[in-house]
C-alpha cells in the first residue's frame, strides 16, 4: 500500500510512534465526532457509581463531544457517512468545526460556528442545519439519509 492512515493513539500503545511520518492536523482533517472519548453510561439509581465518575469527569471533554455528537445526530449521521467535527472550548466559548465530503464528486463542504460552552447541543444543531441550508442533504442522501 502507498499510504495508511490510523490513530496515532494506537501507534504510541504499540511502542511505534516513530514510523508515523505525517500527524494529521484538524486543519487538513477533522476527526469523526466524539473521536477519542470515553463514555460511561450508568443508572441514575447508582448513586454511589456516579459519585466515583465524578472524579474523572472531564466536563470540557464532556461538552466539545456533545456539540459534535449533536451536529452528527442531526445530519443523521454514522460510521459510513463521511462527517468530521472537531470542538474547542476557549473561555466561556466553543467553536465547532465541521465538514461532509462526497467521496464520489469529491466535493468537501467546511464550515464551523461559535458559541457558548453552556449550550453545546443547541451549537451542534444549529452548525448542521447550516450544512443542510448550504447543500450537505444532496451529498448525505448518497449515504441513505433523507429525512429532512
Amino acid at each position: 500500500m502507498d499510504a495508511l492512515v490510523i490513530a496515532a493513539a494506537g501507534l504510541r500503545r504499540l511502542g511505534r510512534e516513530k514510523e508515523v511520518t505525517e500527524f494529521l492536523s484538524p486543519e487538513v482533517m477533522l476527526p469523526a465526532s466524539a473521536q477519542g472519548v470515553v463514555c460511561v453510561t450508568a443508572l441514575k439509581k447508582n448513586e454511589s457509581f456516579l459519585e466515583i465518575l465524578k472524579a474523572i469527569d472531564d466536563s470540557q471533554a464532556r461538552t466539545c463531544a456533545q456539540a459534535e455528537r449533536a451536529f452528527l445526530k442531526t445530519l443523521q449521521g454514522g460510521c459510513r457517512v463521511p462527517v468530521g467535527a472537531l470542538a474547542i472550548v476557549e473561555g466561556d466559548s466553543i467553536t465547532l468545526s465541521g465538514v461532509i465530503a462526497d467521496p464520489k464528486t469529491r466535493k468537501i463542504m467546511k464550515n464551523s460556528m461559535k458559541g457558548g460552552k453552556e449550550k453545546p447541543l443547541e451549537l451542534g444543531q444549529m452548525l448542521a442545519r447550516q450544512f443542510l441550508r448550504d447543500g450537505a442533504g444532496d451529498i448525505l442522501e448518497s449515504f441513505g439519509r433523507s429525512t429532512w
